[in-house]
């Protein structure tokens, strides 16, 4: 995936590395981006590695070193990055399919974009989703998602939506919404799943309660005898982290944790 650039704001870290219009941008830190998601949440780090492509089909690495939370500058050609998600359903209620011809062609789009709903408000069924969407809602915990229900009766909601997608559509609650996905708990998927949900909900308390403590990431690595970078790599979930080091963070950020064994 990448995404074209539009714009670069005047004196903006972008310009000072050089970034132009018309470059696409590949990657954050490694991780590959695709909407405005994706760039914002990856582009909280204080250290970042950006892999452009551009116009010419060259590649090039720029490292930018920035404060927390810090716009490095670029616009792009839409807010979303990416094209909205149409909406597969036809519901025996919609109104957009019921309204009449010749108005603006935009009228008659029908969203069903689990990121608008997270950005805007809108309401989604969550049948048009791929696993890849769905995997994103719960690592993100984006939140909140307004869902239509339509009705909880899973065969009506079928036959209401006229959505083939029947499996995720009887879903009553999300452990079943979960089994669809990756299975039931004890499988090899599940457990994947469930051990990387699990660090990266521990890699966000541990963001928010250093913020809550006015700390940067180099102060709290100072605090605990550590670097930066492994601060930035537990925040972002892609390190695994001792116990011992767990209580250290949490001494450093003047908190105490228990622990329940079940």
């Amino acid at each position: 995936m990448a995404v074209r650039i539009a714009a670069v704001q005047g004196g903006s870290l972008a310009e000072k590395k050089r970034i132009s219009a018309g470059d696409c941008l590949i990657s954050v830190n490694g991780n590959a981006v695709r909407d405005v998601l994706d760039y914002r949440f990856y582009l909280n780090d204080e250290k970042l590695r950006l892999v452009f492509k551009s116009a010419e089909g060259k590649s090039r690495v720029v490292t930018v070193v920035k404060d927390e939370l810090e716009d490095i500058g670029l616009e792009f050609e839409t807010y979303l990055m990416d094209k909205q998600q149409h909406c597969k359903n036809k519901c025996i209620f919609c109104f957009i399919d019921q309204l009449p011809k010749g108005l603006r062609e935009s009228l008659y789009f029908k969203d069903d974009d689990s990121r608008l709903s997270f950005l805007f408000g809108n309401y989604i069924t969550l049948t048009n989703m791929n696993d890849e969407d769905i995997d994103r809602i719960i690592k993100m915990h984006m939140s909140p998602i307004n869902i239509s229900v339509h009705t909880t009766n899973p065969d009506l909601r079928v036959k209401m939506m006229k959505n083939k997608n029947k499996a995720i559509l009887n879903c009553n609650n999300l452990e079943e919404l979960l089994e669809v996905e990756y299975g039931k708990k004890g499988t090899a998927q599940r457990d994947k799943f469930d051990k990387e949900t699990e660090t990266f909900c521990l890699a966000q308390t541990l963001r928010e309660e250093r913020k809550l403590a006015g700390l940067t990431q180099q102060q709290l690595a100072d605090k605990i005898g550590t670097k930066k970078t492994y601060i930035s790599r537990i925040e972002n979930g892609q390190s695994n982290i001792q116990l011992n080091t767990l209580f250290r963070i949490f001494e450093g950020l003047g908190r105490k944790i228990s622990l329940t064994v079940l």
